[in-house]
């Protein structure tokens, strides 16, 4: 996971013109196929094909908080198919607190290009100055699983023809108590059956199911307090006290919500003369781990930490409110061997972490919080029962029974690019790593008192000292561990065997009842009974 904090980013360019490789001409800032999370973030003048600012393929997500994206471009190229000029969304995004303007595509997605496998919520954000050449949707293009936006304002972005400011193909929208106005080419243009809800404004009648139209009467973008820019609404803006259902505690400046009789639409809540300032609020943090629980008794103790037992990849999800909550807050994944997952940047109230029982069941499958402020809650866990009698909990099963056999560890390297992977005979029931590499390939050979492992090193670890597991399927702790293994440069190119001995011998091999093969110029195998 890249977490950034406070810094700009500027000036960056993806786009190689003798190659049509995404990887090579998207993401000018940030390309990013891992989950990222930016606050108090500035994208500024940034520049690619795809996603001028960020090009996010993450199945993990993003989230931005706090951030503002400014004159980042896909135009590198002054052509159809540049698009996402801010962000190219391929993934599920969490978008609040933000500024977008100034930001251009040529073709579609001035600010944001929600893809077609996108799945993006916008909250007390506000997008201004942005604009498409060829087509629509000069704030936002949406193509994709779902887009939710609420609390946001859309106004002064300039688009193609059709030129809509919110341009959707799907109805796979869910809009509310926000300000989509006064935008040149027009405000919205998506079907009927997207989901509205509660009030919304626009400013010419474009956008299907809002329940005013009229001019929104909005200050110029400044700053009116706050880390990014917004537009203020005047006293008079028919917007004022207009929102209805749940509110937002805070604004895009983090001033409270409400300041009348209810909620105003869009990103800024109007301060009323005489209002008590809020009080100074430090953002809190919550982290913890998913963990393999081998011992059942719940805790994350010494023998799970020690084992490297954390579960990569379990989705977690926050909602604001008690369980199961209410509103979409962020997403993270757990990462690394220790299995870690956090959510940074929350106010202070109550929220509610929600695994994904369809991935994977952990206990408990929710777990509600309160944080106040600058509150840091750590060991927040979640845990996978044991997987049953083919782990290694108990001292007699399978996982225990080479205990006491000695170990030989033989690294075998095999130069050069062109090098294709024998099919090895089965059935071998074990696998290896060298530090976080899973290498080319593991085979192992069986006699009474001893066990080989064979692994093909990477071309690029020579040098290196990593940590050696060898593991028996179904076992979860290592049957075998080395640390600091320095794996040795090869003599020469093609020649390894003054260095490597991966050769147990034809003759051991055939005295143990096995098969001798000779796979390859520099590896040979014993296929064991």
């Amino acid at each position: 996971m890249l977490t950034l904090n406070d810094l700009t980013l500027s000036n960056g360019l993806a786009h190689s013109a003798t190659t049509g490789t995404t990887s090579h001409n998207a993401g000018g800032g940030i390309y990013t196929n891992n989950r990222i999370e930016l606050y108090g973030v500035v994208m500024n003048d940034n520049h690619a094909k795809l996603g001028g600012g960020v090009y996010n393929t993450a199945a993990n997500g993003m989230t931005i908080r706090g951030s503002t994206f400014q004159h980042n471009g896909a135009d590198v190229e002054n052509a159809a198919g540049e698009r996402g000029g801010g962000i190219y969304n391929l993934s599920s995004a969490a978008i609040s607190s933000s500024t977008f303007f100034n930001n251009t595509a040529i073709e579609t997605g001035g600010a944001i290009e929600n893809g077609s496998s996108g799945r993006i919520v916008v909250s007390n954000s506000t997008f201004s100055g942005n604009s498409t050449i060829i087509l629509g949707g000069s704030a936002i293009l949406n193509s994709g699983e779902i887009t939710v936006m609420a609390y946001t304002t859309i106004t002064e972005n300039t688009g193609g023809t059709p030129g809509a400011a919110l341009l959707s193909g799907p109805d796979t929208l869910l809009i509310r108590n926000s300000i989509i106005a006064n935008n040149y080419g027009g405000d919205c243009s998506y079907p009927p059956s997207s989901t509205i809800v509660w009030e919304n404004l626009d400013s010419d009648g474009t956008c299907n199911g809002f329940t005013i139209t009229a001019n929104p009467a909005l200050d110029p973008l400044m700053n009116y307090g706050g880390p990014t820019l917004t537009h203020a609404l005047t006293a008079s803006s028919p917007a004022v006290d207009a929102a209805d259902g749940n509110c937002n505690s805070m604004d895009q400046r983090g001033e409270p919500r409400p300041q009348g009789d209810a909620c105003d639409l869009g990103a800024y809540e109007l301060t009323w003369a005489g209002a008590i300032p809020p009080p100074t609020v430090i953002p809190s943090s919550v982290e913890g781990y998913v963990f393999l629980d081998m011992n059942g008794n719940g805790i994350r103790d010494a023998v799970e930490i020690s084992a490297s037992s954390g579960i990569i990849g379990a989705n977690m999800t926050l909602m604001e409110g008690q369980c199961p909550g209410t509103n979409f807050v962020s997403a993270s994944g757990s990462v690394s061997p220790d299995g870690i997952y956090g959510f940074g940047m929350l106010m202070p109230g109550t929220y509610c972490i929600l695994t994904d029982p369809q991935q994977m069941t952990l206990i408990p499958p929710m777990q509600e919080i309160t944080v106040g402020n600058n509150d840091h809650l750590v060991d927040v866990n979640f845990y996978m029962p044991d997987p049953g009698p083919e782990s290694n909990s108990g001292a007699s099963n399978r996982c225990d029974r080479f205990e006491d056999m000695e170990f030989s560890l033989v690294l075998l390297n095999i130069p050069g690019l062109g090098f294709v992977v024998p099919e090895f005979p089965e059935p071998w029931e074990y696998s290896a790593l060298l530090g976080t590499v899973e290498s080319y390939r593991c085979s192992l050979q069986g006699f009474d008192d001893c066990l080989y492992s064979m692994l093909n090193i990477l071309p690029e670890m020579p040098g290196l000292a990593p940590e050696f597991f060898l593991y028996l399927k179904g076992c979860v702790d290592p049957i075998y561990y080395q640390a600091g293994i320095t794996i040795p440069e090869p003599t020469s190119a093609g020649d390894s065997s003054s260095e490597f001995n991966a050769d147990l011998g034809e003759d051991a091999c055939e005295a143990a009842g096995g098969t001798f093969l000779e796979v390859s110029d520099t590896q040979t195998i014993c296929d064991c009974p």
